[in-house]
């Protein structure tokens, strides 16, 4: 499928701001986990561009964009370097890893499914390719720092990722206008993933084990 200038434009400025969004989260994450420089720098590089490879290996972009642009690799690493200025142990600390990695979640779940719909993906699979693109890179990190993936946990995330990208695939293959669907997108993902932290909001079908509690 032809993609269009903004079309494009579009889901690459998510892509490289979504990168850097979870580089800085990946990079706060390994602070939080007590690693060296290099080790904080490569988590943070990781979980910026992990899903995106992922994506694009799927999609049929070859070689990814994180590997063929450069842009991807030095934001990557600017971003994963940046919580070296600043507390990691601090509760402003935690609070800022959760709001970022909504973001990331959400920048990558919209840019990534319409990424996928231009790149011929049907519709109903588009929004799954951008819930792999958003959850990759926050899976990496949370193993890489050695804490359970939020993906693996009783919380509303890949949920999130699904309905934003749902929304978006739905919108694009309507032919409703890019930016207004990527915007509502946008605000589906980061709003349903911070309300759930905000109320404790849990996966339906991962309801606690009164046998295990």
């Amino acid at each position: 499928m032809e993609v269009d200038t903004v079309t494009s434009t579009l889901y690459t400025s998510g892509d490289l701001l979504g990168v850097f969004v979870f580089a800085v989260s990946g990079g706060l994450a390994g602070r939080r986990a007590g690693l060296d420089f290099f080790g904080v720098v490569t988590v943070g590089a990781l979980t910026g561009i992990g899903g995106g490879i992922m994506r694009d290996i799927l999609i049929g972009d070859i070689p990814p964009a994180s590997l063929s642009d450069w842009r991807y690799i030095v934001i990557a690493t600017l971003g994963a370097m940046l919580p070296m200025l600043i507390r990691p142990t601090s509760k402003r600390a935690l609070h800022t890893l959760l709001i970022l990695d909504a973001g990331g979640l959400a920048l990558f779940a919209v840019a990534s499914t319409s990424k996928a719909f231009h790149f011929g993906v049907i519709p109903l699979a588009a929004p799954l390719i951008g819930v792999l693109a958003a959850t990759g890179g926050g899976a990496l990190r949370d193993v890489l720092s050695n804490e359970i993936p939020i993906i693996l946990r009783r919380e509303v995330y890949a949920l999130a990722a699904l309905a934003g990208g749902a929304v978006v695939a739905f919108g694009l293959w309507l032919q409703w206008p890019i930016i207004p669907v990527a915007i509502v997108g946008l605000v589906v993902v980061a709003g349903l993933r911070i309300l759930s932290l905000r109320y404790q909001w849990r996966s339906p079908m991962q309801q606690e084990d009164p046998e295990l509690a």
